[in-house]
């Protein structure tokens, strides 16, 4: 335990070798030496570690997000394959729009903020990537950067269907070419002013959905 921050049991838990890439997995055990994690995978791929790496983890609490660096002691096989990591000598709070990014297609409406807050009619979308601080989205016209959106979705939500209506702006537009004279526009978008408690619920569906991609792996 670092501070009154506990390492919890049986949750998820992310781990990144090189703070990019993260690969999820759960918390085992823990015993006076160390905690214990499952082979963590990213969808079909395995991290694969040594002792004395050192590695990242994330890890969502009741009302917030922690993360914090520790390194590998072992590898062990009972049933599983797990890696032993060290109890960490701190753990920090962080921001839940810096987490996991997970890919995932769903439907967005979107409309294009006008002046004085105004928007233009709502236009179909798909997303392509989501995390709780934005989502890259695939559109049939080109925006401009800094363009704000008002964007429309649905994630299921400790089994129920929650509808969020959400705030974003364009960091980032990219033409892909998909004929020979048709292109598709990616635009990732930042969310803005999302409040904790959306933060969460976004969260909690992203941690959900990588369970299930587990399970199914």
């Amino acid at each position: 335990m670092a501070g009154n921050i506990e390492i919890p049991t049986d949750k998820k838990i992310s781990v990144s070798a090189d703070g990019r890439d993260w690969y999820v997995t759960s918390v085992e055990k823990k015993e006076s030496g160390g905690f214990y994690i499952g082979l963590p995978y990213q969808s079909s791929k395995p991290l694969i570690l040594i002792a004395g790496d050192t590695v990242a983890c994330k890890f969502s609490g009741q009302d917030s997000t922690y993360s914090f660096s520790t390194r590998v002691i072992n590898q062990v096989k009972d049933q599983i394959t797990m890696y032993i990591l060290a109890f960490p000598e701190t753990i920090e709070r962080v921001q839940q729009r810096n987490f996991v990014r997970v890919p995932v297609t769903l439907p967005v409406k979107y409309a294009v903020e006008q002046d004085k807050g105004k928007k233009n009619k709502f236009k179909n979308a798909t997303s392509i990537d989501l995390s709780s601080g934005g989502m890259k989205l695939a559109v049939k016209e080109y925006l401009n950067y800094n363009t704000i959106l008002y964007l429309v979705f649905e994630l299921e939500v400790n089994k129920k269907l929650t509808t969020f209506e959400v705030m974003g702006r364009i960091v980032r537009v990219e033409a892909v070419k998909i004929g020979e004279n048709y292109y598709i526009y990616h635009l990732g978008v930042k969310f803005l002013e999302l409040s904790r408690a959306v933060q969460d619920k976004i969260m909690a569906y992203l941690f959900s959905l990588m369970a299930r991609q587990k399970r199914l792996q």
